[in-house]
Order: structure tokens, then sequence, then C-alpha cells
């Protein structure tokens, strides 16, 4: 399967802390791009490059991509209108099939297997608040996906959804579809849900560890608690 990165995030909300992308915000001893290529780029088993998605007006990342991933290509979003249309955007690049992860995540822990077909990574045993804080994911008794939402009111209704997605090209191409938000953004929750009620079956595997999508000075906080906790 082919692994994917979208870069995205300019950091804005993590400032006066002076993190440039967001993909490069520093946790411990690496960034978080770092740790994420460290964890997926093993799961690379393409005979394509791994495709690293950023901003074209970041000039810092592609020099990281470059030292940390160095058979990656780089694909340049001309304006940061979200990560379903990143995707749109790559398309020409991409398997039948992909691994898709969003740059600003922290994760420590394993995955199940990953299934060939269009799926969703949840995490098991995750707090009620951090599926609230995040978004939720809806399955029926099938294990079949029937919604995502975001930052969902009735957590007990849902498992914590975690950026990564198993996405087919079929998948991806439900995405043109897929609304706008206010800040002219297609997001992947709402495309998510968008190829879901075009039709496409997803399925969900599971992450075990501990999670963060770092939005916040908080959730640094939390990452860097929890990095301390294991290292004493």
């Amino acid at each position: 399967m082919q692994v994917v990165f979208v870069c995205g995030g300019a950091g804005t909300r993590l400032r006066p802390r002076p993190t440039g992308p967001k993909s490069l915000v520093s946790v411990g001893a690496a960034t978080l791009l770092a740790r994420l290529i460290d964890r997926l780029g093993p799961l690379h088993r393409s005979p394509r490059p791994p495709v690293v998605i950023v901003d074209a007006s970041d000039g810092e990342t592609p020099g990281a991509v470059r030292d940390l991933l160095p058979s990656a290509q780089l694909v340049r979003q001309p304006r940061p209108d979200g990560v379903a249309n990143a995707l749109l955007l790559a398309r020409p690049c991409l398997d039948d099939a992909v691994l898709v992860a969003l740059g600003d995540l922290f994760l420590e822990g394993d995955f199940a297997a990953i299934p060939s077909g269009a799926a969703i990574a949840i995490w098991r045993g995750a707090p009620a608040s951090e599926t609230k804080k995040n978004f939720g994911v809806a399955i029926d008794g099938g294990g079949r996906v029937t919604n995502v939402v975001e930052k969902p009111e009735a957590v007990a209704l849902f498992d914590c959804g975690v950026g990564v997605y198993v996405l087919t090209r079929t998948a991806i191409s439900c995405f043109e579809n897929a609304p706008v938000d206010a800040r002219g953004e297609r997001g992947i929750t709402g495309a998510i849900q968008t190829a879901i009620d075009a039709g496409i079956a997803f399925r969900t595997f599971s992450f075990s560890g501990y999670y963060n999508n770092v939005n916040s000075h908080d959730d640094l906080a939390a990452v860097e608690g929890f990095l301390g906790s294991t290292v004493s």
C-alpha cells in the first residue's frame, strides 16, 4: 500500500511557540512529521513513491521531507482549501488504495491489520473527552461505518476516530461532491460522509495506544506530559 501524509496546517494556533508548519512542531526529541514517518513509513509497500502533500507557501516542510523520506513525491497544494481537496489534487500520483495520515498527529502504539479497502482507524478505549474533541465514527452491527461526525455531543454512540484512513480512488473521487465549509475548505470528515452516502463501504481498523491531534497548547502539553511519563 502507498503511504500519503497530508501536511497543510500552519501552526498559527500554537503561537507564540515558534513552530512554523504544524507538522514540524517538536514534541520530545522529534517533530510530529518525523514521528509519523518513523511509525507509518515502513508500511509503504507500493512501487510508487510515498506522497507528502504540502501547502505551496510552505518553505520548510519540503526540506524536512527530503531529509526524512527522500523517496517521497511532493505535491504542492496551491491554497489551503482542505484535506479532501488536497487528496483530489494528488490523485494522479496515487495507487488504487492509499494509507493516508494527517501531518499533525501524535501516535504512540500499534494498528491492527490494515484493510485493503476503504477504512477508518479508530482508537479503542479512548476517553469520552477525546472522542468529543476529535471526531466520532458510528458503526452498524455488521461493522460498516454509517456516520462520521466532527466533535460529537452524544459520544456514547461513537468510537473515536484517528486521522489515519485507507482511501480508494473511488472514495476520493466522491470528495468532489463534499460540502465546502465557511472557510472555503473541504474537510476530510465531511468528505468521507459524502463517500459513505454515495455507497462506499467503509470499515474500521483499531489503533491501540496513545493518540493526540495537535491543535492547541493544551494538546502539546498533553503529548509532552505523556512523553514525560513514559520516560520516567
